[in-house]
């Protein structure tokens, strides 16, 4: 979820979802996580700061100091992360290989709940595309 942190909403490893089969881990700390070298997919769901900071002050009731500390506290783990190709690239990768490509893939979280669920069934599906041996889809924005 949107706590303020770190940089992002949250990692999610990929594969849940209606009609997958799968699991879903939301957790901002995932890259500190043993069980991150499992993951198929990540996903980093990302909002832009200010929205962040309403977010963090409507739901926890935090301020912006606060929610700034929040933030801060978090960015360390941002070191841990992956670096690696573009999303497409990865995708046609994970179809070579059978999966297991760990780059993350980044979704933008600055609309409502119904606009994010769209985005990621979306990249939900080039990402099964790709593991499944389906070669990148067409480049879309998620």
């Amino acid at each position: 979820g949107d706590d303020g942190g770190g940089g992002d909403d949250g990692g999610s490893s990929s594969g849940g979802g209606a009609g997958r089969a799968g699991v879903v881990i939301n957790a901002a700390i995932l890259y500190k996580m043993p069980i991150v070298s499992a993951c198929q997919a990540i996903i980093e769901v990302r909002a832009p700061l200010l929205l962040r900071l309403k977010r963090a002050k409507l739901r926890d009731g935090l301020g912006p100091l606060r929610a700034l500390d929040r933030i801060n506290r978090q960015a360390p783990l941002w070191r841990l992360r992956p670096k690696g190709p573009s999303a497409r690239d990865r995708i046609g990768a994970m179809a070579a290989i059978g999966g297991g490509g760990r780059s993350p893939f980044s979704l933008r979280n600055a609309g409502d709940a119904a606009d994010l669920e769209r985005r990621l069934e979306r990249l939900l599906a080039s990402i099964e595309a790709g593991i499944e041996g389906n070669g990148p889809p067409t480049a879309r924005k998620h």
